[in-house]
């Protein structure tokens, strides 16, 4: 006799908790805090109830290489309607076993906000390529934990990753990205001591790689990083005392440098405008700066799924701000 649907999506969102848990079986976690993604994971519906509802005029029977470049055009329109599409359009050619590695699946659900599905998906793609460094898969897997506020696990995760690193020539650039990964936890829970030591591991590592392109990217990266152990300290903008006027920085975002013009008035970031080619951001460049000017602090949550964008904008208002906290020293010793 057939199982009811809703037993079998049951039945599924059970096993593939169990894999994760089993995968790493050295997790020790408080069973209160697991409940969320678990919960989250045997609730899950998929396909979604709005999957129906949602056309796809695009011709199917084209090959993945070039459906993935019309799934990442309607994701880059930014809308729920666009990113719909491309979920959907995603998991037809999943269903039809045409989606590359599978690895573009989950990064397509975790950018347009699909957390829960994202993190099933994650779970299974992780069991079930271990051996072949997938360390973006493992920290994704880790931020999205990091959402459901469990660090812990997110934690194990990664080092899980540690013991699964891509072979040389990349082997150190992977390690370095899982200590960033680690350090990026550890600030999000308060301890800024191990953060710290953790980050430094990162910038220690990073100019021994021996990857054979994106070298001349490194000495940017170490400088991120270095930006983000002096942000560990940072408090909010009062403390920084900053000094009226209107200032810019830049960092590197996903899609190319992010600009930012800071306007500084009465000691408080009043306005922070953006230049950028961002496009699958999560809406990040959009909310995080209202965060910042909210909370009058760089201390702000990053957006799941945006996380290069969210940096990139947390850096270049830091770089665009120094100027500001520099000037006001300056002023007061002239006093």
């Amino acid at each position: 006799m057939r199982k009811p649907k809703h037993t079998i999506l049951l039945l599924t969102g059970v096993v593939l908790v169990t894999i994760g848990m089993l995968l790493f079986s050295t997790w020790t976690v408080d069973a209160q805090q697991t409940s969320r993604s678990q919960e989250a994971i045997v609730k899950l519906q998929v396909p979604p109830s709005w999957f129906a509802e949602v056309p796809i005029a695009y011709d199917t029977n084209k090959p993945w290489k070039e459906a993935r470049l019309e799934i990442r055009r309607q994701i880059a329109l930014g809308t729920q309607e666009s990113w719909r599409q491309a979920i959907k359009l995603t998991y037809l050619y999943v269903q039809k076993g045409d989606c590359g590695t599978g690895e573009e699946y989950n990064m397509y659900l975790h950018l347009t906000g699909e957390h829960t599905w994202a993190l099933r998906e994650l779970i299974n793609f992780v069991s079930t390529h271990r051996g072949n460094g997938a360390q973006w898969s493992y920290i994704r897997l880790a931020s999205l934990y990091c959402t459901f506020g469990e660090y812990d696990i997110a934690r194990r995760v990664l080092d899980a990753a540690l013991t699964d690193l891509p072979p040389a020539p990349w082997k150190i650039a992977g390690e370095a990205n899982v200590y960033i990964a680690y350090g990026d936890l550890y600030a999000a829970v308060g301890d800024s001591e191990q953060a710290r030591k953790l980050y430094q591991r990162a910038i220690d590592l990073l100019p021994t790689s021996t990857q054979p392109w994106g070298k001349e990217k490194i000495p940017r990266q170490v400088q991120l990083v270095n930006d983000k152990i002096d942000l560990l300290n940072h408090t909010n903008f009062s403390a920084m005392r900053l000094a009226d006027g209107t200032y810019t920085g830049s960092a590197p975002g996903y899609a190319g440098n992010i600009d930012v013009t800071v306007t500084v008035a009465d000691g408080k970031v009043a306005n922070l405008n953006l230049k950028h080619k961002e496009v699958t951001d999560q809406h990040a460049t959009t909310i995080i700066p209202q965060r910042i000017i909210d909370k009058q602090s760089l201390r702000v949550d990053a957006i799941s799924g945006a996380t290069v964008t969210t940096d990139a904008i947390v850096d270049a208002t830091y770089q665009a701000i120094k100027p500001a906290q520099n000037k006001r020293s300056v002023e007061d010793v002239a006093k």
